[in-house]
């Protein structure tokens, strides 16, 4: 008899969940408005979401949640969707009752241009989500014709050297430390150098000009756009001459999907010659007596071509990235002791992972100093 009950308990307790399961499942965000009329702080209430229960049974959503995609919460009262009922979340505030029911809250939380509301029951179930429509407004984009003259010079000849900078006799210790970054058009040249005691000259003259002839017809959704696409012309030349207990020189040299990279890290003794002319022309001249990287992205006859080159020691390396060329006479390598190199940390984020392979916080920008003994020396 006792196990004829527990079979009969058992067979209506599932039968119960069952029917909760379907229950909840009827519950359902049937509509959303999250773009107020007006200004949306000051019209609270004109964001909503309604909520809706198709089923035959009515749902207990005391406790249930309603949320947005940045985290902010609604805890329903206790309260009870009958079936064939809706009922209706305000953002602002107001009387709840049977058909609505209002956050309080003092300011918009849903997001026009895109959001999505989340229902969970009581136990962080998700019963229902459902997001804004991407919008596309009827609208007319036009472009003017533009151009663009952009000139950039510099140089710098001499010593760089510690410098008392207190009456104390406090001494700063000596650091030269070149940034540019330029951007024209789909054209981009960045540049790092990094050096310490030691002679160092170099000379920079950038030309760069940009005007606006190609046109492109793009189409979004039901919108048909025309944008007026740059087309430059650069020429960007370089030099550097140094001698002294450390130099660094990094260069990332673009153009549309096309780049040359260069890194020239941990040289004692170092001269460089630049030239980077339009469309995709890199050319190069370089004694280097640390560690030289060197690759370039290119596209060719529909085909991507990539490629690296690696060079550690006393090298001359010719580069001449029009036609792939490599010149490189030299070789001589000294011993291994690491002691020459900086313990110089900062301005290390903004060089992409893949190319952090030489450790280069331990050179540009640096923040900190320490005396350090010339390679082989």
């Amino acid at each position: 008899m006792v196990r004829g009950v527990l079979e009969t308990a058992l067979i209506i307790g599932f039968v119960l969940l069952l029917a909760l399961a379907d229950a909840t499942s009827s519950v359902f965000i049937s509509s959303i408005n999250f773009d107020a009329s007006g200004d949306d702080h000051s019209n609270l209430n004109g964001e909503w979401v309604k909520i809706t229960n198709s089923g035959s049974v009515l749902v207990d959503m005391t406790g249930w949640t309603l949320s947005d995609e940045n985290g902010y919460d609604f805890k329903f009262p206790p309260f009870t969707l009958y079936q064939g009922q809706s009922v209706t979340v305000f953002t602002g505030g107001g009387h709840n009752s049977a058909t609505e029911l209002y956050m309080g809250r003092l300011q918009a939380i849903w997001n026009n241009d895109w959001d999505c509301a989340t229902l969970r029951d009581s136990h962080g179930n998700i019963i229902h989500r459902r997001c804004s429509d991407v919008y596309l407004p009827e609208m007319d984009i036009t472009h003017e014709r533009f151009s663009m003259l952009f000139d950039y010079n510099s140089s710098n000849e001499g010593n760089i050297s510690a410098i008392e900078v207190t009456p104390c006799g406090r001494v700063m210790a000596p650091y030269h430390s070149h940034y540019a970054n330029i951007n024209v058009g789909r054209a981009g040249l960045f540049e790092r150098t990094s050096a310490l005691e030691g002679s160092y000259n170099s000379e920079e003259v950038n030309h760069f000009e940009t005007d606006t002839t190609s046109l492109a017809d793009v189409t979004i959704g039901n919108q048909t756009i025309i944008f007026a696409w740059a087309l430059s012309t650069w020429s960007a030349d370089r030099s550097i001459e140094y001698a002294g207990k450390g130099i660094s020189d990094r260069d990332y040299a673009s153009n549309s999907f096309e780049n040359i990279t260069t890194h020239f890290l941990y040289n004692t003794e170092f001269s460089k010659n630049r030239t980077f002319t339009s469309p995709m022309r890199y050319d190069l001249d370089t004694h280097t007596t640390g560690i030289a990287d060197l690759r370039y992205h290119q596209i060719t006859d529909n085909k991507i071509e990539i490629d690296e080159q690696v060079y550690y020691g006393e090298y001359d390396i010719s580069w001449k990235k029009g036609i792939p060329v490599y010149i490189v006479t030299g070789g001589t390598c000294t011993d291994t002791d690491e002691d020459w190199l900086s313990c110089c940390f900062g301005g290390y984020s903004d060089i992409d992972i893949e190319d952090r392979k030489w450790n280069e916080s331990r050179v540009f920008d640096c923040t900190c100093f320490e005396s350090i003994t010339a390679r082989g020396g």
